[in-house]
């Protein structure tokens, strides 16, 4: 059993797996420093309504797992000169 980023350029082969499951890490840890290490914070700061800062952290952990699946999955098949068939 293997644990990882399974979208199927990440599954093509051995070789893409390692380097697909590297990747993914990377980009979700740049991700979640901008949107939760800078974005969110700056928010919290200037602004105080609770209603509005719920609502923006909904927003941000949607972004960041749409932009985490695409990022992932066209660098991939660029990278890999992979194609739907």
């Amino acid at each position: 059993m293997a644990v990882g980023f399974h979208v199927w350029e990440v599954c093509y082969s051995r070789k893409t797996w390692d380097y697909g499951n590297k990747f993914a890490g990377k980009v979700a840890i740049s991700l979640g420093l901008v949107f939760f290490g800078l974005i969110f914070p700056l928010c919290l700061y200037f602004g105080n309504n609770r209603n509005y800062l719920s609502i923006l952290i909904t927003i941000l952990v949607i972004l960041y797992m749409i932009l985490l699946f695409f990022i992932v999955k066209m660098w991939m098949r660029k990278k890999f000169s992979l194609k739907d068939e």
